[in-house]
């Protein structure tokens, strides 16, 4: 058995582990991560290479290779202690607590549209999702299509939030739930970017609040559980610690911090990291072509 100690525990984890009672189990391992299941909810264990997130324990270990860890192995909460299968023991009491809060969005325009364009050109650039630049690195039919698909519908979304209802921006929100690839697919992750670019504004832009939740319902049943995780969190206004900070840095006055949170973004999965970028950026266009706050 290793002995490990917590580093952090988000809010939600933290409640969630006061109900001792509720039988745990594995939903799946990866190299960095352990997700788990409690009453149909997907919360995460993570390495201490990984930031904070929503539903997220970290805890003082690098890796999950080795532990010979698997789904529906048993997870038992018993003194502040969790014990995971027959291979680590997890000391709660070391923990931190953590909440994940955004950045409200800013008074003064000019900056943060400044920022916004140079983070688009970056991320076209930069960034690691080949359907951005309408390239096809798998060079294949499928791919080609998956991008052109990607393209079109991510932009019909947008435009649709200046003039359209909020059953329309539905409809075409949906047609991007599960498109991609990836764990977490493309058309998701780029929705969990623009619902978060409009939750850093207090008002009720575009009726987002309700775009946003029915979203959230309809995807449950069309995306995969550690997809609707995330975006159910970005309904919330919640999110990675290195997103927040992003975020945070769209509305500075530093290039140079900014790259580098966009870059620590853009190393979030394969292509995640940049397709939530680019649906930050792309909320963040529409609220700026309105006008900001006015």
């Amino acid at each position: 058995m290793n002995y490990i100690k917590a580093l952090s525990i988000d809010i939600h984890f933290y409640e969630m582990i006061q109900l001792s009672d509720t039988p745990i189990f594995i939903h799946s391992v990866f190299a960095r991560t352990i997700n788990i299941m409690v009453n149909s909810e997907l919360f995460t264990i993570s390495s201490n290479q990984l930031d904070n997130a929503p539903a997220t324990m970290r805890i003082d270990l690098i890796s999950f290779e080795n532990f010979n860890l698997n789904p529906n192995d048993t997870i038992i909460l018993t003194d502040s202690k969790m014990k995971v299968s027959d291979s680590l023991f997890i000391d709660l009491n070391s923990a931190t607590l953590w909440k994940s809060e955004l950045p409200r969005y800013p008074i003064n325009n000019n900056q943060l549209n400044n920022n916004v364009h140079f983070a688009k050109e970056f991320t076209i650039e930069k960034g690691k999702a080949d359907w951005l630049r309408g390239t096809n690195d798998k060079q294949t039919l499928f791919y080609d299509e998956m991008g052109r698909m990607l393209r079109e519908r991510t932009s019909n979304l947008m435009d649709s939030f200046l003039f359209e209802d909020t059953i329309i921006n539905l409809k075409k929100s949906m047609k991007l739930v599960g498109l991609g690839q990836g764990l977490t697919p493309s058309g998701d992750d780029f929705l969990v970017g623009v619902m978060l670019a409009f939750s850093t504004v207090d008002s009720n832009l575009f009726n987002k609040k309700d775009w946003a939740l029915q979203v959230v319902q309809e995807s449950k049943e069309r995306t995969n559980s550690i997809s609707y995780s995330a975006l159910k969190y970005a309904e919330m206004g919640e999110t990675r610690e290195s997103i927040g900070l992003l975020i945070q840095a769209l509305f500075k006055d530093s290039k140079e911090i900014l790259e580098r949170e966009l870059l620590n973004v853009m190393n979030i999965g394969s292509s995640s990291g940049t397709e939530i970028i680019w649906g930050i950026i792309n909320g963040l266009l529409v609220i700026l072509k309105i006008g900001g706050l006015k």
